[in-house]
């Protein structure tokens, strides 16, 4: 279990860039035990930082991917949002499909590639610029929060990518903060929690 930080890739593209954060992970195994291996379970995007699990063997990492698969895996972020939504709390539920270009927009069921994506959100604090919103996905689309907050024009502060306007904290503000899984050896459900670094800006 680890803390992502933000402006690192969790794995390599095509490119096979060097530094990310598997990498970081394989070197330290490998330092420890110089077969060890780290299995990639799931990816958060790379502006995004927070908590990202790996697995040491590919019976854990199978295991946990079931979770994702199935649903049952409990995701938290919390994010900055520029403006106020429209309401106190929602939910987000549309297609999204991504481009060749990589840029992911809303569109209809019918739109080829198309992929459902649903999104809970409440707002935590307001001040006069931004909104601080807990947010729990039930699917994990790529850039699916970022373009969600984006379609009811409060986007992700610091996502110029998706129109934002503002970049106060020179970061996106999106911090995957909580995961909770049921446990592969013990089936006891584990939550792991990693304090976002927003509060300051409602202080």
């Amino acid at each position: 279990v680890l803390n992502k930080p933000t402006k690192l890739l969790s794995v390599a593209t095509d490119k096979l860039e060097n530094d990310t954060l598997h990498s970081r992970v394989v070197n330290y195994l490998k330092s420890k035990e110089k077969s060890a291996w780290a299995w990639i379970i799931h990816r958060l995007d790379k502006e995004t930082s927070g908590i990202m699990l790996f697995a040491k063997n590919e019976k854990t990492k199978l295991a946990i991917q079931k979770q994702f698969s199935e649903k049952s895996v409990r995701r938290k972020y919390i994010g900055i949002v520029e403006g106020k939504p429209y309401a106190n709390k929602g939910v987000i539920e549309n297609y999204l499909v991504e481009g060749k270009d990589l840029f992911v927009r809303e569109c209809k069921k019918s739109t080829k590639g198309a992929k459902i994506a649903k999104t809970n959100w409440k707002i935590l604090e307001t001040n006069h610029n931004y909104s601080l919103i807990e947010i729990f996905i039930e699917t994990g689309r790529r850039n699916q929060i970022r373009v969600h907050f984006s379609g009811i024009k409060c986007p992700i502060s610091g996502d110029k990518k998706y129109g934002s306007k503002t970049n106060p904290l020179k970061r996106l503000c999106l911090h995957a903060e909580e995961i909770s899984i049921i446990h592969p050896k013990t089936s006891q459900e584990s939550t792991f929690y990693v304090s976002n670094p927003f509060n300051k800006i409602f202080n």
